[in-house]
């Protein structure tokens, strides 16, 4: 039950957090950046979240920095493609164009890493392994 609530409620945690953001900052088009992101986030849960939680639960690691670890080299996918291609394919790199740019890298990586903190937050897998091993031992 905690595994579902924790794939159900992490996706959002991202969302709400960019849609406090938007709210405090411009006072317009939140919502449509909420519903945007949260179909993104979603969409990103079920094809790769749900293999990563399953890959990670068979080799063992379930520990909030193997999570963290794992977080950070997923955002590195968008971050590569929609952030550093573009620049690497510019001829020059003008500095009004560099800032924007740090700016995604660090909010996509925000994104990803509290959206995984929040998931091993939620269901805890490190301590679904220790109730097994408890469970086996009274065996």
């Amino acid at each position: 039950m905690k595994l579902f609530a924790a794939f159900l409620i992490a996706p959002l945690t991202c969302s709400i957090a960019i849609l406090i953001c938007s709210i405090l900052c411009n006072g317009s088009g939140g919502i449509w950046l909420f519903s945007f992101i949260t179909a993104i986030a979603y969409s990103l849960t079920i094809t790769v979240g749900l293999p990563v939680y399953f890959l990670m639960k068979k080799r063992n690691k379930t520990s909030l920095v193997a999570y963290l670890n794992v977080g950070a080299g997923i955002s590195i996918l968008p971050i590569g493609y929609f952030i550093l291609i573009p620049i690497l394919n510019t001829v020059t790199i003008d500095d009004s164009g560099l800032l924007p740019r740090i700016l995604q890298i660090v909010i996509i990586l925000f994104s990803c890493l509290l959206t995984t903190a929040s998931f091993w937050l939620i269901a805890r897998p490190d301590k679904m392994n220790r109730v097994r091993k408890m469970n086996r031992i009274k065996e």
